[in-house]
């Protein structure tokens, strides 16, 4: 039997678009870090991405559980504040602490007749204190969403994944 009986030789067109921008500033003890991502796919037939978009946990509609959210469009911003409260010496390292807060707002979409004005949205934020540790970054935090769920969390290491 051939392999490839009952496989389409037709082809589909897919359009995916992406935007992933971030930028930061210091000015002595403070950080502000904005970021926006957006992605749109679009398919001639009803197809799946085969790597939708995931929202939700700490930085991306923090409140939400982490990747509660999934999606084939993606409209997400965030303006993040850091500051570098003081410098600690914990005997066998010394680290900054650091406090801060953020604001969020997006949202995910599947349904291709709604556009990014009719799309569902949501605001969050959190709150958070950090340290630079010989492990990597520790980060305990606090995130609510604009309907009052909320999240608590304790990251070890990389807190962007």
């Amino acid at each position: 039997t051939n392999i490839l009986d009952g496989i389409s030789n037709s082809s589909q067109m897919v359009d995916e678009y992406r935007l992933d921008w971030v930028s930061a500033h210091s000015y002595k003890k403070h950080s502000l870090a904005t970021r926006i991502n957006m992605g749109l796919f679009e398919a001639e037939e009803n197809m799946l991405p085969l790597d939708p978009y995931e929202l939700g946990g700490f930085l991306n509609l923090s409140g939400l559980p982490r990747n509660s959210l999934i999606g084939q469009n993606k409209l997400f911003g965030s303006l993040v504040y850091r500051y570098r409260w003081f410098d600690n010496d914990f005997g066998m390292f010394q680290s900054p602490i650091y406090i801060g807060a953020s604001a969020e707002y997006g949202g995910l979409w599947s349904d291709v007749d709604l556009g990014i004005k009719e799309a569902p949205m949501f605001a969050a934020g959190s709150i958070f204190t950090g340290i630079d540790s010989p492990i990597g970054p520790v980060t305990f935090a606090y995130g609510v969403t604009e309907d009052n769920m909320s999240s608590v969390y304790l990251i070890i290491g990389n807190a962007f994944k």
